[in-house]
């Protein structure tokens, strides 16, 4: 299920990509297909995964086990 919230860092990330690569500029309106909001959630999903896994290993010392 798609919460409200993830809609919208579904949303920010769709726009943030648009901004950077030069596209829709001066749109009012945008609308992204199935495919393309999946590919927009799976980015979503990766990249919030990520710092948590670095949070982790931070704070695990090496050989360790976690503190």
């Amino acid at each position: 299920m798609i919460t409200d919230a993830l809609a919208i860092e579904i949303a920010g990330h769709y726009l943030k990509t648009a901004l950077e690569s030069g596209e829709g500029m001066g749109r009012e309106m945008y609308s992204l297909t199935v495919d393309e909001t999946l590919r927009h959630l799976d980015a979503v999903v990766n990249v919030t995964a990520q710092p948590v896994l670095a949070e982790v290993a931070f704070l695990s010392p090496v050989g360790g086990p976690p503190i």
